[in-house]
């Protein structure tokens, strides 16, 4: 949904056509003095309430019965293993106690996907009022740093800047169901990375090139940290968390780089065809 947000409703198969690096402007309505960013067409194809009774019925109500259905069981049991007494982890829930332990568990990941809707959706409105030459600007870059060697570094950057904001220098676990700003930081920067690869979506089998060195040195830097690589930079002056953000953000971008340029190379035939090919001509839809 991200990238076919960005991609705008009335946007014809030409206007993604593979070279096609003044994408933005080729997909925006002509309309004179402001102009409109992909994403708000995703709304205007449909409109707010539609949009919002679709993202309620795919993300919002599988979250809310998901968490209904885990978070109990996952007390419960805690609770029994910390006091060897069913009656206890029972007294748990009768006395209320259950209440100051309320979190969204492993499924936070739909909680800040929904946040993140709304922070785009947000963003949208100012977004639109930028120069139609600023998001060329902007996708010329994404294009030149996607199609370059260095690609996982350049990408790297921001989750590093990103990741230095954690009190470990890696991802942290949500301690609750208020969205802590870092988090939605941390998530912000793959989402708008899928949203653009969609616009410029023609670049995919640039994923290919280098797949199995992106993956292995990925497997490489992961066993070095594993095995005690922070100590000796430690000796550097440079501090543990600056280190953990350095390697998880460059070994988040060479497994995604990697992995994906794998799966479109050996693992992607739909019905004859690579998986690539069908994405880059598919026709956006408002939702996955």
């Amino acid at each position: 949904m991200i990238a076919r947000a960005f991609s705008g409703s009335p946007m014809r198969r030409s206007s993604l056509a593979p070279g096609s690096h003044d994408a933005p402007s080729r997909i925006l309505p002509p309309r004179p003095g402001r102009p409109r960013w992909p994403a708000r067409l995703l709304w205007v194809r449909r409109g707010d309430r539609d949009f919002a009774e679709n993202r309620i019925r795919r993300i919002l109500l599988p979250f809310i019965l998901g968490w209904l259905a885990v978070f109990p069981v996952a007390v419960f049991m805690s609770a029994w293993s910390k006091t060897s007494s069913l009656s206890a982890a029972a007294r748990y829930f009768t006395t209320g106690a259950f209440v100051e332990s309320l979190h969204p568990g492993h499924l936070s990941f739909l909680e800040y996907l929904l946040v993140l809707y709304a922070v785009v959706y947000a963003g949208v409105t100012l977004i639109e009022r930028l120069p139609s030459r600023i998001l060329e600007g902007v996708n010329r870059a994404f294009r030149s740093a996607l199609q370059s060697p260095w690609r996982p570094v350049i990408f790297a950057v921001p989750s590093f800047g990103v990741l230095c904001l954690m009190e470990s220098g890696y991802l942290e676990d949500p301690p609750g169901f208020a969205p802590v700003p870092r988090l939605v930081l941390a998530y912000l920067v793959p989402f708008a990375f899928g949203w653009l690869l969609y616009l410029n979506r023609d670049l995919l089998p640039t994923f290919e090139r280098r797949a199995w060195a992106h993956t292995g040195i990925a497997a490489a830097l992961f066993a070095a940290y594993m095995l005690g690589i922070a100590s000796p930079l430690r000796e550097l002056g440079l501090s543990l968390n600056v280190i953990r953000a350095a390697l998880g953000a460059l070994i988040l971008w060479l497994i995604t780089f990697g992995l994906t340029g794998l799966f479109l190379r050996y693992a992607s035939k739909i019905r004859g065809r690579k998986f690539g090919d069908t994405i880059r001509n598919s026709r956006p839809r408002l939702v996955s």
